[in-house]
């Protein structure tokens, strides 16, 4: 799953899952619910069952006395939602935590990610496009 497309709430918060990326989830998903929940950068994110599994077991190791570490746990880990693969086919409910988190009111972009969707309101996506274009000699490096 890779790719980027619009997507648009409804007033009772919910949005629409693009077709292009309904046939991948539903596979990964193998009858599985998905997770959605917050992402410390001020996104969602929307992983089938089995990618989420490894990263709740990180999650899971995080001491909850850890002042750095353990707010972010409590944030992804607290505001999970699980969503069926057949709900897909239809307009997904975002709960209102979830929508406040990631400051989505009408519109916003869903990014593919190879095994999980982000979905970011229009205003943080444009704060992270302006990120992401400053030059950066190292990104190269890093991979």
């Amino acid at each position: 799953m890779f790719g980027s497309e619009s997507l648009t709430l409804d007033a009772k918060g919910r949005v629409a899952i693009p077709v292009y990326y309904r046939e991948d989830l539903v596979a990964a998903a193998a009858g599985e619910p998905l997770v959605l929940t917050a992402h410390p950068h001020g996104c969602l994110v929307l992983y089938p069952a089995g990618a989420w599994a490894p990263l709740c077991e990180k999650l899971l190791k995080i001491d909850d006395f850890d002042d750095r570490r353990a707010p972010k746990k409590r944030l992804m880990l607290g505001l999970r939602q699980l969503i069926a693969p057949a709900d897909l086919s239809e307009r997904i409910l975002i709960k209102p935590q979830l929508r406040q988190h990631a400051q989505l009111e009408k519109g916003g972009w869903v990014m593919g990610m190879g095994n999980h969707l982000q979905i970011w309101s229009e205003s943080a996506w444009n704060r992270q496009a302006e990120k992401a274009a400053a030059p950066d000699e190292d990104f190269w490096g890093g991979a």
